[in-house]
């Protein structure tokens, strides 16, 4: 058995002191690795293009919802399908809701949109013994709508689609009825995002808006209802997408 003296035992005992504490500076004093990275805005929502902090962000959105209200001075043209109602006189109010899948096309040759809507169709100037009230004469109904949309901030959004409303009515002279109006439309959508970038980052930072357009629509309309009706028509309105 061989025996160490002592000189060699303080001989290890240094080095083995020597070898820890070197390895021990090595280990705490590395620096630790760095945070990942934090996800981009275009990261942490599927509804946004492609990352770029020279982009709005408003503009990089993708909406989903939209929101529209129309109105128009001669909703069925000049037809006189409703008794003693002067088809001059009536007018629409009209609220659109759409949803518009980003799955489809993916937004990049175009937007489809597939919506509900509700109008009521009150006869100004009032006409006192024809209707009961504003609601009197009103009408549920839906629209599929494509976009040509294809560029950020496109400044004229051209579209087509088509709309089916039932209309439903009552008036004074007790009589009433229901009947369905259908057919295809075009329009034109003017961008007004465009105009005030500002206040367009504005209104997406406290609504979530992100476009905002100003609508002019041509409506070819049939129906049959105390005679068969094909009537054509002019709406403007407002439309919102978020």
């Amino acid at each position: 058995m061989k025996v160490y003296g002592k000189g060699s035992v303080a001989f290890y005992i240094a080095t083995a002191n020597l070898v820890f504490f070197g390895a021990s500076h090595l280990i705490f004093a590395q620096e630790p690795p760095p945070p990942p990275p934090a996800a981009s805005p275009a990261q942490t929502s599927s509804n946004k293009s492609e990352y770029n902090p020279r982009i709005p962000i408003y503009q990089r959105v993708k909406p989903e919802w939209a929101f529209e209200f129309d109105f128009s001075m001669r909703p069925l043209g000049g037809a006189n399908t409703m008794p003693g109602v002067n088809p001059g006189k009536l007018k629409t109010f009209k609220l659109s809701f759409e949803y518009q899948p980003q799955f489809i096309l993916e937004q990049k040759y175009g937007i489809i949109g597939i919506g509900a809507s509700m109008g009521f169709y009150p006869l100004l100037p009032t006409a006192d013994g024809v209707t009961k009230n504003f609601l009197a004469i009103r009408s549920l109904g839906g629209q599929a709508r494509y976009q040509l949309r294809f560029f950020r901030e496109q400044p004229l959004v051209p579209y087509a689609g088509y709309r089916m409303d039932y209309w439903n009515y009552g008036l004074m002279n007790k009589s009433g009825g229901s009947f369905l109006v259908k057919g295809p439309f075009f329009g034109g959508m003017i961008l007004l995002n465009f105009i005030d970038q500002d206040s367009a980052s504005e209104f997406y930072v406290n609504y979530e808006i992100c476009r905002s357009y100003i609508i002019a629509e041509y409506q070819m309309m049939s129906w049959s209802h105390r005679g068969e009706f094909s009537e054509k028509t002019l709406t403007a309105g407002l439309r919102f997408e978020l």
